[in-house]
């Protein structure tokens, strides 16, 4: 029975110290690692020494791997192994010498445990210039060398804008050097100069000789357009230039506030009624007052090349001047005159074929007849 016990003891010993192995040995392995593997120093504490003259990156690579069991990760199409390296490394850390490799190379480095991952270094973003504002002054002037007062100034693409005082004096604050400044003024030429870096920019505008040009007739004397204030209506001679029988059947649809009906096709009879902002007067019609070189006439019979301007007044402003007979507005059209050049002789052909759209079918002696019976 001794015996028994005594053989129960020594097994059980013996699978117990078996089961303590085997669970050292297994702890072992699972917390253990390679003692090279485990990084023990930072790269700015190891100093390798290494012969970095006239050596290409992969030898480097493998000097440092050989010292300090780092080993370099990278991808070879984008690394670049073959570069070559000529550097003066003695006395110098790991780090030391991995930043001065970056900086000649573009690559970076990253250490992640024992190894070291290679990598193409991305191109340094550009820096953003912030724009420093900039005071401009000057004077702005006419053709004859005096200022000008209420010219406008703007900073080109910004609401930022200024107005000369009454010696033709300014001052704007733009947002850069390189801002543009836009000069504008009634009658003038509108200017843009670059600011440029100055601070004093002193500014001649010239005349705009085509807007004074423009002159419309009004009553029995003519004005510049710049200076009409009433509602008046222009066309150019040239879009009258069409090949029709009468004038009045073109101005619809051309000219802003013009009604025209025409209410007949029979020749000599095809002109259209015209209104100017409908009807105005019940008592003596509702057809404009036509003049034609100040003679009150019908301009059905007017061939569209010899006009020189065809004019219409609208308001009572325009057409006061011409009383009661204007209250439906009036066309003013002046014909060319005769120059002192060479004689030009114009030919113009037209043909055309008119019919009816559809004829209808008549009944002959017959059927007439017989309905009528």
């Amino acid at each position: 029975m001794k015996f028994k016990i005594s053989q129960k003891i020594y097994f059980m010993s013996r699978y117990t110290i078996c089961g303590i192995i085997i669970q050292v040995m297994i702890s072992s392995v699972l917390f253990a690692s390679d003692g090279e593997a485990q990084p023990k120093l930072p790269m700015d504490k190891i100093f390798p020494s290494l012969d970095l003259q006239n050596q290409t990156l992969e030898s480097i690579f493998k000097q440092i791997t050989r010292q300090t069991n780092l080993k370099f990760a990278y991808e070879e199409g984008r690394v670049g192994l073959n570069k070559i390296i000529n550097m003066e490394a003695s006395g110098k850390s790991l780090k030391d010498v991995l930043e001065r490799i970056s900086k000649n190379s573009s690559l970076s480095f990253k250490r992640i445990g024992n190894q070291v991952f290679v990598s193409k270094r991305k191109a340094p973003s550009l820096i953003e210039k912030v724009p420093v504002s900039v005071i401009v002054s000057g004077i702005v002037t006419d053709e004859n060398g005096g200022g000008l007062p209420g010219v406008s100034i703007l900073e080109s693409g910004t609401s930022n804008g200024a107005i000369t005082d009454a010696e033709g004096n300014y001052q704007i604050e733009v947002a850069g050097e390189d801002a543009v400044l836009v000069f504008s003024f009634v009658g003038y030429q509108r200017e843009e100069v670059a600011v440029n870096g100055r601070t004093a920019l002193n500014i001649q505008i010239t005349p705009d000789v085509k807007a004074f040009e423009d002159i419309i007739v009004v009553g029995f004397s003519e004005q510049r357009k710049i200076s009409f204030t009433g509602a008046q209506t222009s066309i150019p001679a040239r879009e009258l230039d069409h090949s029709v029988a009468n004038i009045s059947t073109m101005l619809a649809g051309r000219l802003a506030g013009i009604t025209g009906v025409q209410r007949s096709g029979e020749p000599g009879f095809d002109g259209a009624d015209i209104w100017i902002r409908g009807i105005s007067t019940m008592s003596r019609g509702s057809n404009p007052l036509i003049l034609v070189d100040g003679v009150e006439r019908s301009m059905d019979n007017i061939d569209p090349q010899n006009i020189e301007s065809f004019s219409i007044l609208k308001d009572a402003s325009a057409t006061a001047v011409y009383g009661v007979r204007g209250a439906n507005g009036v066309i003013l059209i002046d014909t060319k005159r005769g120059k002192e050049e060479k004689p030009e002789i114009t030919f113009d052909f037209n043909q055309g074929i008119t019919h009816f759209t559809k004829t209808p079918a008549l009944l002959g002696g017959v059927d007439y007849m017989e309905l009528s019976n």
